[in-house]
């Protein structure tokens, strides 16, 4: 398995519903994609774990990081129902 294939694999595993997670890795290196991933998961898979967007919490160290995070899951959501 090479570094990339490596990589989307821990991103999988820390999107899926049913974990607690913390990620914490360099910058671009998936973190948001990993986290907007998951918060959709949250919301959509029909799970024990299965969460109203309201009542999911992520912490960011910015507000230029809370902002990216946002555009993404709003852009994603949009690209789903659009499907």
């Amino acid at each position: 398995m090479n570094a990339r294939e490596a990589a989307r694999s821990i991103q999988l595993e820390a999107s899926k519903p049913d974990h607690s997670v913390v990620l914490r890795a360099a910058a671009g290196s998936g973190k948001t994609t990993a986290l907007v991933n998951r918060f959709l998961r949250l919301c959509l898979e029909q799970t024990t774990a299965r969460a109203h967007p309201g009542t999911i919490l992520a912490v960011t160290f910015t507000r230029k990081a809370a902002v990216e995070i946002q555009d993404r899951l709003l852009r994603r959501a949009r690209e789903l129902a659009l499907a």
